[in-house]
């Protein structure tokens, strides 16, 4: 990459990293920001400098909480992590980063005015470096890449299990599939892949996983819809739901539609798939489409049942509840990075108001289920212990289960399966009177 346009790859870096500071993930970010980049060469310097700045995201925070009296605006913290994780990975090109860094600060309004400071704090960095490196080798937030409040609550909710779980969420994450099983079944599947010299092994009792990922148009069966990407752990949701034939289903929240579409395949059931976001809603469409399946869908808020419901209550009803994500991590690494702390009291607050909106619309022989891809414990055990304190006529008719991320090829899948992301699942039905 020459210096010429190193600081047109700041300036793009520099607007991802503010997208992601407002809750946006680094693909949704990348996704928007290139839309306008034609030159495949600059697009995969942006690319690729967004994902350094990510990986070394604690240490750029901890060098500029070291260095600077006060936190800076956000555009000025956004180009300073950029610039500090490149000095990271390539400190025999600091005089070109910090100089490319305080032109692009110069170039945008809102940095401008901090472009002496910028350059004070990378200057100084590149000074000391030998020494900070040292301190924050030191450091476990830095270790894991993660903020400090993410690492304080990781290690309130898992204890001692915390750190396991981190250096596993380290290691990238296999790829794991649902069989379609009207086409086929997971033992077979397998026996299909063999033949095309993939190996992979059943890791649950939909579920698939590769021992190397693909990309899915080189999946075999993806385009044909005898299978989908969805992480096990997540699979059991629908299995613990065990929608039957005929029944009347909602699945809230339900993009991008792999609960919908498994629903679909294990029983003849009457489905309304709900979601908020229209791009999301969108992705429902194209995952029933590749599999040939059909849904009510309606692009609307859950929440707001007066903009999309019939009257008609249902049998069963799937809530995948948003949430922190934080038991995904491990599928991506930028997630700890869209949050800030009170995000988990907030999100908490969404997911009650949820359960409260339809939980009436259940049938009195019905069931819900309650799911989370967060191993907080305010969105998971909390959230469902407070629920049925305020509904003595709910209960959950087996234990709800917490899954910790998890990897381990010799267990039984039976039992757990043998790789799969945190999940929460909760089960509430109405106690007979």
């Amino acid at each position: 990459m020459s210096s010429a346009n190193l600081a047109t790859v700041f300036l793009h870096s520099l607007d991802i990293q503010q997208a992601m500071m407002e809750g946006h993930s680094l693909d949704h970010a990348l996704e928007r920001d290139l839309k306008n980049v034609e030159d495949p060469v600059l697009r995969a310097a942006i690319q690729a400098v967004s994902y350094d700045t990510v990986r070394h995201l604690a240490a750029s925070w901890k060098v500029i909480e070291h260095f600077a009296n006060r936190p800076p605006a956000q555009p000025v913290t956004a180009l300073l992590e950029t610039a500090i994780a490149r000095m990271i990975e390539h400190p025999d090109k600091d005089f070109v980063t910090v100089d490319q860094a305080v032109k692009a600060a110069r170039e945008n309004p809102s940095t401008r005015p901090s472009a002496g400071f910028i350059n004070a704090i990378l200057r100084r960095f590149g000074r000391e470096r030998d020494s900070l490196m040292e301190w924050l080798g030191e450091q476990e937030s830095v270790r894991f890449n993660i903020p400090d409040w993410w690492y304080s609550r990781y290690k309130k909710s898992m204890g001692k299990a915390a750190k396991d779980v981190l250096e596993l969420q380290q290691s990238k994450a296999p790829l794991t599939l649902h069989v379609n099983a009207r086409k086929t079944n997971a033992d077979a599947y397998i026996a299909e892949l063999k033949k095309a010299g993939i190996e992979a092994y059943r890791s649950g009792m939909y579920a698939v996983t590769l021992k190397e990922a693909l990309p899915v148009r080189e999946i075999p069966g993806f385009a044909e819809g005898v299978v989908s990407v969805q992480d096990a752990g997540s699979q059991l949701a629908v299995q613990t739901l065990d929608p039957k034939d005929g029944e009347i289903v909602l699945d809230a929240c339900a993009a991008p539609g792999g609960k919908s579409t498994h629903m679909l395949e294990l029983a003849d059931i009457e489905l309304t798939a709900v979601e908020i976001s229209p791009s999301r809603t969108e992705a429902i469409h194209e995952n029933l489409k590749r599999l040939g399946l059909e849904a009510t869908v309606r692009n609307a808020d859950a929440a707001d049942i007066h903009s999309w419901w019939d009257r008609r209550k249902f049998d069963a009803i799937l809530l995948d509840a948003p949430c922190t994500a934080s038991g995904v991590a491990r599928r991506h690494p930028d997630i700890p990075w869209q949050h800030v702390e009170h995000d988990v009291s907030r999100m908490s607050r969404t997911q009650k108001q949820l359960l409260e909106t339809l939980w009436p619309l259940v049938k009195k022989d019905g069931r819900l289920l309650y799911c989370v891809c967060s191993v907080f414990p305010e969105e998971g055990k909390l959230q469902i212990e407070s629920f049925l304190r305020r509904h003595p006529e709910a209960y959950c008719p087996v234990p709800p289960r917490l899954l910790m991320p998890h990897e381990d090829l010799s267990g039984d899948w039976t039992e757990e399966p043998l790789v799969h992301d945190g999940y929460f699942i909760a089960l509430i039905k109405y106690r007979n009177n």
